[in-house]
């Protein structure tokens, strides 16, 4: 049996005295329970996708399937007959999805199931069956439906429908109920499931059918790594610092939290729309400042996870990349703390991208090196620098860039090397300084750069490089296999 959740069905009677907009939104479990799907088309094939990933047992009957439903009944994932649909296959189910194309096989399924009294969804024809399909999107442990209330609107749906999915995917709904629960469901317990939040349609919106159709929502058990459990941590990578390039997945588990705790870098502005109830613990690092050790930071995660709140650890740039959330999974695993770790957006290559610096270009670099500038440089940061072809990134070390310089060009790298330093990439105060690496130095000084800052060094630093018409433009790119295959088995000229 699939872990699948109940489904929500926005279900209405089909005697043709009863107003169309006489739904009543209900939660119905499907799991292992059987669902006819009849037709073999793309609008089968999705019903039918939606009906597993509900935990039914699909019976799919058509003459002629895609390869999709093909491959699902190789693989026992569903029952297929391949063959013209008759009544006799409503026997025994809990739901027909009538997707044939073909009115009469259609109407002929809707009245068998209305005598049976088992629901129909009616693909071609809104004005049969017994139940319709929403626009639908999961979102947070929740499903979000939403349906028009009169005639079918499948545009109208799925737009209200996106509108809604944004709001809560940019933070911009309080979850409070979510965190208020006293208790939530293990992440095992497949038979809880989050509840539907139905908004009101008919038409398949969520699947893009043309076609007016009659209506499932589905729910999903608060087990998907959108949802923040309580007892757990998320190690979320920020970004740059612009909250619009926050994931969506960021976004989502934030507006979750019962605890953050931030740094100083990162996307701090997002801070400000959390609920009130939320606690914001700042451990932010300066240079030659630290907030809170990193040990006592660890300590913080567990104790607040174990007292069974929901933590966000909110990061700047990506836990992985000299973010120490190595050593706070660590933390969390010795401890038996659940622990999920969402990527960010890495300075590393980000900063140089909004200062119009491709990290990688073909023909000039095909190597990127991204060294910690609080320490010394090592003999395998050295050959980078002096290798053609490597872009080389130094994080944190604007502080320190007269030692790195001297380091790297007593090293071998040319003072004529192009470097640029980025600082505050996509924030207000941005400023982006291009010298070579024998002079980066004090331009930066010149420009009055004293935040914490991206240095890049390399030929694609080079002011104007993707200016076609600029000296300083990329190299022609190398022939690619073909060319070289093809030159090597063109004939040639003998000489005269």
């Amino acid at each position: 049996m699939s872990s699948g959740g109940p489904v929500g069905i926005a279900a209405g009677l089909g005697d043709d005295t009863v107003p169309v907009a006489s739904t009543t939104v209900i939660g119905v479990d499907l799991r292992g329970r059987r669902v006819l799907v009849a037709g073999g088309g793309p609008v089968a094939t999705r019903r039918a996708r939606t009906m597993l990933d509900g935990g039914a047992l699909v019976r799919v009957v058509a003459p002629e399937v895609t390869d999709e439903l093909r491959a699902l009944a190789a693989s026992g994932r569903v029952e297929l007959h391949a063959r013209a649909v008759t009544s006799d296959d409503v026997d025994g189910c809990w739901l027909v999805q009538a997707c044939t194309g073909d009115a009469t096989a259609d109407g002929m399924l809707a009245e068998r199931a209305e005598a049976d009294r088992v629901f129909c969804v009616v693909a071609s024809d809104v004005t049969r069956g017994t139940a319709r399909t929403p626009a639908t999107a999961s979102v947070a442990g929740m499903v979000l439906a939403v349906t028009s209330a009169g005639p079918p609107d499948p545009g109208r749906a799925a737009a209200v429908r996106d509108g809604l999915v944004a709001l809560v995917r940019g933070g911009h709904v309080d979850l409070g109920a979510v965190r208020a629960r006293a208790a939530a469901p293990a992440a095992d317990d497949a038979s809880t499931a989050a509840p539907s939040a139905v908004v009101g349609s008919s038409g398949d919106a969520a699947s893009g059918d043309a076609a007016p159709c009659p209506a499932v929502a589905f729910d999903v058990p608060l087990a998907g790594e959108s949802v923040l459990r309580p007892g757990t941590v998320a190690l979320v990578g920020g970004g740059t610092g612009d909250p619009d390039l926050m994931t969506v997945r960021a976004r989502t588990l934030l507006a979750q939290a019962d605890v953050v705790v931030s740094d100083r870098l990162g996307p701090t502005a997002v801070l400000g729309e959390l609920a009130d109830d939320v606690e914001v613990v700042h451990v932010g690092k300066s240079p030659g400042i630290h907030q809170m050790r990193q040990d006592g930071i660890n300590a913080l995660l567990v104790e607040r996870a174990l007292a069974g709140h929901r933590v966000v650890r909110l990061k700047g740039g990506d836990p992985f990349l000299f973010g120490r959330g190595g050593e706070e999974v660590m933390a969390c695993h010795a401890a038996g703390v659940p622990v999920q770790v969402v990527p960010g957006i890495t300075s590393a290559v980000a900063a140089a991208e909004v200062a119009g610096i491709p990290v990688t270009h073909r023909g000039t670099a095909d190597r990127v090196h991204v060294v910690n500038g609080h320490g010394r440089l090592t003999d395998l940061d050295l050959a980078a620098l002096a290798t053609p072809g490597v872009t080389v990134v130094m994080l944190m070390g604007l502080a320190g860039i007269e030692r790195l310089v001297a380091e790297a060009v007593a090293g071998g790298t040319a003072v004529s090397t192009p470097a640029a330093v980025v600082v505050r990439a996509t924030l207000p105060g941005e400023q982006v300084v291009r010298a070579p690496l024998g002079e980066i130095a004090s331009a930066c000084e010149a420009a009055g750069l004293s935040s914490t800052g991206v240095i890049v060094v390399g030929e694609v630093a080079r002011e104007g490089f993707l200016d076609p018409t600029s000296p300083g433009r990329a190299a022609e790119p190398p022939p690619s296999r073909k060319q070289l295959r093809e030159a090597a088995t063109a004939p040639t000229t003998p000489r005269p």
